[in-house]
């Protein structure tokens, strides 16, 4: 999103919360507008404003969004068509049946939720093999795995691309070759000096 389309959005919300504005002055909104364009940068102006227009129509306390709260509403949107939790618990369940002997084709076939969720295959065979555990149990266990999954996911959506890309290009860096042998790398990012294995 460009300076421009920030400070539309920063209009929008001004018109819409103005009592939340009435004390701002110009600098203070253009130093709004400067963070807000840096904070997002690569979400196009389409898409901001359905988040701003989701968040606006939901909201019921009369309070301005943050940039992570018009994010967030324009995620769940994005997201509404999802199955409900218990609906991928019954799915994994099921792959579960036929686990023992073709736990990877059932795998391969369940929604890319349910596959973070568990993992791998592996997890459909031992749950085809497990002798007597009781299914409220194991229901239980796979609704919390179907719900960190999906508030993983929501974390990934959230992030963007250039802060992703600049968050890997770090995890990358904490071990650097030098002549074939791996130099260790302290927190700060400076080398400590010794050699790993």
């Amino acid at each position: 999103m460009t300076r421009e389309e920030t400070a539309k959005i920063m209009m929008i919300l001004k018109s819409i919360y103005p009592n939340a504005y009435k004390d701002m002055s110009n600098d203070g909104f253009r130093n709004g507008v400067e963070a807000w364009s840096i904070m997002l940068k690569d979400y196009t102006y389409e898409q901001i404003s359905d988040g701003v227009y989701a968040y606006s129509l939901s909201d019921k306390k009369g309070f301005p969004p943050s940039p992570g709260q018009i994010i967030d509403a324009l995620n769940t949107t994005k997201h509404s068509d999802d199955a409900s939790d218990m609906e991928y618990v019954n799915k994994i369940l099921n792959a579960a049946r036929d686990g023992t002997y073709h736990a990877n084709e059932r795998f391969d076939e369940l929604p890319p939720i349910c596959q973070q969720a568990i993992g791998s295959p592996d997890y459909l065979r031992e749950l085809a093999m497990a002798e007597v555990m009781n299914p409220d149990v194991q229901q239980s266990n796979i609704l919390r795995q179907i719900r960190e999954a999906r508030d993983k996911q929501r974390m990934r959506d959230i992030i963007p691309d250039s802060i992703r890309a600049r968050i890997q290009g770090r995890d990358s860096l904490q071990g650097i070759e030098s002549d074939g042998e791996r130099i260790g790398i302290s927190e700060d990012g400076r080398t400590d000096g010794r050699k790993e294995g």
